[in-house]
């Protein structure tokens, strides 16, 4: 279930690729002949909050900044984002792993040609396998919450290598709350002019 969650998830970001808006619309004078999309992927690595497990896997993510927003608050849009966390495994039972999906709001703002600096808030579902030793209940899934920020840094032309922090908040899992945190590390193709005006 997890693997076609997962997917799914970059069958839908590789149709966001594909589907080129047909807006009339202005360019903005800050970029020039640009479409305002970047794809990334990157590793996840997330203290989970469960057993004091870190996990590691692979994590996608679509920023989407429509050129119509208004002078006030440019730099305002749309991310989203998924992460399938399960290796390592040694510490942990088998099947423990723990899944995200979902999508909010980014704000960046550039510093100089080569940075830009972002904080973002999204909601999602997060699915979680574990092995709490009670028959039949090993799975969970919820609604969460996400709270982080990071750095874009452009490495040459479209590419552009990002860090960002992130905090969750799920709820409780087995009386307790589950608050899984980590950092994500990756490489973006940004659609826009790589070059600032």
């Amino acid at each position: 279930m997890h693997s076609r969650l997962f997917s799914g998830i970059l069958a839908a970001a590789l149709l966001a690729l594909c589907a080129k808006p047909s807006l009339s619309q202005t360019v903005p004078a800050a970029w020039q002949g640009s479409f305002p999309l970047s794809v990334g992927i990157g590793l996840a690595n997330y203290n989970v909050d469960y057993r004091g497990a870190n996990l590691i896997g692979p994590a996608i993510w679509i920023d989407w900044r429509p050129s119509m927003i208004p002078r006030l608050p440019k730099g305002l849009g749309i991310h989203a984002e998924a992460t399938d966390s399960s290796l390592p495994k040694a510490a942990q039972p088998p099947s423990f792993r723990e899944d995200t999906a979902g999508g909010g709001l980014i704000y960046k703002r550039p510093f100089g040609d080569n940075f830009d600096v972002f904080g973002k808030a999204l909601m999602g579902l997060a699915s979680v396998d574990f092995d709490a030793g009670i028959p039949n209940y090993t799975h969970s899934s919820r609604t969460f919450y996400g709270f982080g920020g990071g750095v874009d840094y452009r490495l040459k032309g479209h590419v552009w290598v990002r860090g960002d922090y992130e905090v969750q908040r799920w709820g409780n899992l087995l009386g307790a709350p589950l608050n899984p945190r980590g950092l994500t590390a990756g490489v973006a193709f940004d659609f826009r002019n790589p070059r600032r005006f």
